[in-house]
């Protein structure tokens, strides 16, 4: 039997399936990392997306239960190792134990933050219209959202994520 947590889970996964197979990119100007949203990171301490504004960023969102979220994270760590002028955040949307699991088994180049109702939360503030997983958002060194991607982010896509932030 599955708790309402894992059943708002599944939702999000389905949502995020069938935007997945395409890759979908949504223009959000006008949208800014918003101060607050306390998340907490691997280590267990308070950080805040807000603590990154200066650095254009790649701020994925994701789940350890979602499959084309795992299979982002090599990609993802091998653009944060070759492209020091940016930086990628991890956002998981689920409890902290699963996350620290997963982080234990696969080494990620980037930091990883996690929240439950405050990523989802922090996501909208962003610009996300629905929440499926997975969707990266695109954030310029003012912290103005430049656009979203919501779908698996594939090697083909690097181009154009480096081109918006990338000058």
């Amino acid at each position: 039997m599955m708790s309402g947590w894992q059943k708002v889970a599944a939702g999000i996964l389905l949502l995020g399936a069938l935007a997945a197979g395409i890759g979908i990119y949504v223009n959000t100007r006008g949208h800014s990392i918003p101060d607050g949203y306390a998340l907490e990171t691997l280590n267990g301490e308070t950080a805040y997306l807000a603590q990154y504004r200066g650095t254009p960023l790649v701020v994925n969102f994701w789940a350890t239960w979602c499959p084309p979220c795992r299979r982002e994270i090599p990609l993802l760590n091998k653009l944060q190792t070759e492209h020091q002028d940016l930086r990628v955040v991890g956002i998981a949307v689920e409890e902290p134990e699963p996350v620290r699991q997963l982080a234990a088994e696969m080494a990620f180049s980037y930091p990883v933050l996690i929240g439950e109702q405050a990523a989802i939360d922090l996501a909208e503030r962003l610009g996300i219209e629905f929440v499926g997983l997975p969707y990266t958002v695109l954030i310029d060194a003012r912290g103005r959202v430049l656009e979203i991607h919501t779908g698996e982010l594939k090697p083909e896509h690097l181009e154009h994520v480096l081109g918006l932030l990338l000058p």
